[in-house]
């Protein structure tokens, strides 16, 4: 079968021709909707597997041209995503006749299966599209299109703006390094810095000396509770979020004779949230 695969990522197109060529597949690729539909008009193509979010026409459009074209609009349709994944995304895209509506990160075989079983229902003539419920009229598809995109751009926001507040705080704490000369004061004053930069109502470093053991942690927006924090820390009674980044493969431990070098060292490369005990933190340092 020959297969069209749309994605403006070179590493997705790559992944996607990969699997598809190891089944037997003949693949042929496109960055965007335009290529795509220019290909479809000069080439023979058996099934289409487009991503959605791409420059110049997106997938939703390219799939709409298809099913309005009479001699396109019988190739399986189908949409593979990891922007649009809500389910009004999928009601959206299958509402203007695709066949199937995947979100990646799914397991290659599990994606595969889902692949072998359209062609299976394609080749036998059974293959049942989704029931076009957008119609041909403008006025309705670019209602619903708009609001998929409004949608998605608010979440790219929010994304955006997380990735401001990071920096903010690697900014921060990397002149706070250059300022202060008190090891306890900084160290003090990081903590401030990442509850003001990030928005959290708290925020705790903390210092190994191996690879199990604290030597000093520190917080800020704990109360009086912060030297209770740290004697638990210290005295090994770690919670589950604890526990689970020391064994983290991962896990960054530096070892440098210059505090202040492990400091900025660690703020720079990695910021870590451990989320699932408490609002903010720096990832694990050693002393």
């Amino acid at each position: 079968m020959r297969i069209l695969i749309v994605d403006d990522m070179v590493e997705n197109l790559y992944m996607l021709e990969t699997l598809l060529k190891g089944s037997g597949h003949e693949v042929v690729s496109a960055k965007n909707g335009v290529e795509a539909l220019e290909r479809l008009k000069t080439e023979p193509i058996d099934m289409i597997i487009s991503d959605i979010l791409m420059p110049k026409i997106d997938g939703f459009q390219l799939c709409r041209e298809c099913k309005k074209d009479d001699t396109l609009r019988k190739i399986p349709f189908i949409f593979y995503t990891a922007t649009y994944t809500e389910e009004k995304d999928q009601e959206f895209a299958l509402g203007l006749g695709a066949d199937r509506f995947i979100i990646k990160a799914m397991e290659p075989e599990f994606f595969m299966e889902i692949i072998k079983g359209v062609i299976k229902e394609y080749e036998k003539g059974i293959l049942t599209p989704s029931k076009i419920t957008i119609e041909k009229e403008d006025a309705a598809y670019l209602m619903e299109h708009n609001e998929r995109l409004r949608n998605k751009l608010e979440q790219k926001l929010d994304e955006l703006e997380e990735i401001n507040s990071v920096m903010r705080a690697i900014r921060g704490v990397n002149q706070l390094i250059v300022r202060e000369k008190d090891r306890d004061i900084l160290l003090q004053k990081a903590c401030d810095i990442l509850i003001e930069a990030r928005g959290s109502d708290a925020s705790w470093l903390g210092f190994l000396s191996d690879e199990k053991t604290f030597a000093k942690v520190v917080g800020s927006g704990f109360g009086e509770y912060v030297s209770l924090l740290s004697e638990h820390i210290i005295s090994g009674d770690h919670p589950p979020c604890i526990k689970n980044a020391l064994v983290q493969k991962d896990m960054v431990v530096i070892k440098v004779p210059t505090w202040a070098k492990k400091l900025r060292s660690s703020v720079s490369s990695t910021l870590t949230g451990f989320s699932d005990c408490l609002p903010y933190c720096l990832h694990l340092m050693s002393l």
